[in-house]
């Protein structure tokens, strides 16, 4: 059994709080943006993810910028996922979109930072997906739940580009 520090899962904690923080403020009016950077879409490619607290920082600029986003290429794996709940979001049918289990570097968290941030991401997705991410994605510890881009479309969670 390995042993997590109470430090660790106040550090945790505190990260999963300045997430929330990000996510509540990515919900705040557009600034005023220029019509024609408005008008010229974010290209995702290839994109495998990264940090929960990265992708909310970029959401909240997407959705300040008031541009659309193109998910296209192979792969949206992991918080590129969380892109799909930006409302002026579009999928390529080939993509594939992985989900997993939320983690600090491959490592399981804590429980109770584990629903804070299950809970996070899950509320950057479309309401059709959080049910299904919260009962069954988040717990892909080892390995991925794959969904391609067309049953996303067909399933009305995402329009194709």
């Amino acid at each position: 059994m390995r042993f997590i520090s109470q430090r660790n899962v106040r550090t945790c904690l505190r990260s999963a709080v300045a997430s929330l923080c990000l996510l509540a403020s990515a919900t705040v009016a557009p600034a005023a943006v220029p019509m024609q950077d408005r008008a010229k879409p974010y290209v995702v490619t290839n994109d495998y993810g990264g940090s929960v607290q990265d992708r909310l920082v970029q959401i909240r600029d997407l959705r300040r910028s008031g541009r659309p986003i193109e998910i296209r290429g192979a792969v949206c794996y992991s918080s590129c996922t969380m892109l799909l709940g930006l409302g002026n979001t579009c999928v390529e049918p080939r993509t594939m979109f992985g989900f997993h289990a939320p983690s600090r570097s491959g490592t399981p968290l804590p429980r109770p930072v584990f629903e804070q941030v299950s809970r996070l991401i899950a509320a950057s997705y479309p309401e059709q997906l959080r049910g299904w991410y919260l009962d069954e994605a988040r717990y892909a510890d080892s390995g991925l739940r794959i969904m391609r881009g067309s049953d996303l479309i067909d399933r009305r969670i995402a329009r194709a580009c």
